[in-house]
């Protein structure tokens, strides 16, 4: 369900770019936030809503050409880690302890390969940061691959992992994962087509977003709302 309130906008609105449906409306207008990157020099972001399929996008939405450009200069890991390798080392353990309390509650609800088997499972990370949630995979016995566009997260993430310029596409994977990364690219529905040929029949794919109808969310609108945040 959408909130009701409404905000109105001087320009036409597209269709929901998910469904195609005309039937979209401005949720809410933020002003520019000139203390943090962007990938768009809009003076404006607003946050639309889509009365079908009830999915939340950014609008204006930045080019293709312009999200590469913005990672291309910040991966969003900038001001969290140094060159310092002990730093490096103390984040990737802690989030391979959070993301280990993730697989266990992804496994009460789906039937993931058992640790030990031959052949190993493996698993696909796409966004996968400095390799965290790969890190906690890796620790249960599964071969592990990840795709990041940061340089400096992905230098890390490469100590420990094979690192991939684009999904295999082969049916060899048993899990793909998209933690907070579906929300960042231009053609979500795409991206999972793509990802989804890449694994095998019984496979799963391990998708978390933001959800605009928590209330923690809403504390943190002004943040969803960027530029680079495309769905919610």
């Amino acid at each position: 369900m959408l909130p009701t309130r409404v905000f109105p906008l001087l320009s036409p609105l597209p269709p929901c770019p998910v469904c195609g449906t005309p039937s979209t409306r401005a949720l809410h207008v933020y002003p520019v936030n000139h203390n943090k990157p962007r990938a768009t020099a809009q003076l404006n972001v607003a946050l639309l809503g889509c009365e079908r399929c009830g999915v939340v996008c950014s609008h204006p939405r930045p080019s293709d050409e312009a999200l590469t450009a913005y990672y291309s200069r910040s991966d969003g890991w900038d001001d969290r880690i140094t060159e310092d390798e002990a730093e490096a080392l103390r984040r990737v353990r802690k989030l391979r302890s959070k993301h280990a309390a993730d697989l266990d509650r992804l496994a009460a609800v789906v039937e993931l390969p058992a640790p030990g088997g031959e052949p190993r499972p493996r698993a696909l990370d796409f966004g996968c940061g400095i390799g965290g949630f790969l890190s906690a995979l890796r620790d249960r016995g599964w071969d592990t691959f990840g795709i990041e566009p940061g340089r400096r997260a992905a230098a890390i993430a490469a100590r420990e992992h094979e690192l991939l310029e684009t999904p295999p596409g082969d049916a060899s994977l048993d899990l793909v994962v998209l933690h907070h990364t579906l929300e960042h690219l231009p053609d979500p529905a795409g991206s999972i087509a793509a990802l989804t040929a890449s694994l095998r029949p019984g496979g799963a794919i391990w998708i978390s977003v933001p959800n605009l109808e928590t209330l923690g969310e809403h504390r943190d609108l002004d943040y969803k709302a960027s530029d680079k945040h495309v769905f919610t």
